[in-house]
């Protein structure tokens, strides 16, 4: 099983500091912001890069990485983006998924499964 090394919003920061906390991993996966073109490629140099494009990042990222990314690792399905989604006005009520009875206007049910 690989050992993964979770990053995101380095925003151009990619120093000795994060290299030597990052040496033990197998894989980085990088959720957006790299900040720059350069940024991105130190950390592919340093170890094999899954990554995503952030809301930050310019054409010198977005034309190597996905706004969102399917994959696999060891089994898992992993789906990786930098921004999930936004939080819903307060007026926004849920209901239970699997609910035929929402408690109010704009409800919404999510489930996610990974397997």
């Amino acid at each position: 099983m690989a050992y993964i090394g979770l990053i995101s919003d380095t925003h151009g920061y990619f120093d000795e500091k994060m290299r030597r906390f990052l040496e033990p991993v197998d894989v980085v996966w990088h959720a957006g912001d790299f900040g720059d073109g350069l940024t991105m490629q130190e950390i592919a140099a340093f170890k094999p890069l899954v990554g995503v494009y952030g809301n930050c990042d310019g054409y010198d990222v977005r034309d190597y990485q996905p706004v969102m990314r399917f994959f696999e690792q060891d089994g898992m399905s992993v789906l990786m983006t930098h921004i999930g989604g936004y939080p819903r006005p307060a007026a926004t009520t849920t209901a239970p998924c699997g609910s035929s009875k929402p408690t109010g206007p704009g409800f919404s049910c999510a489930a996610t499964r990974i397997s």
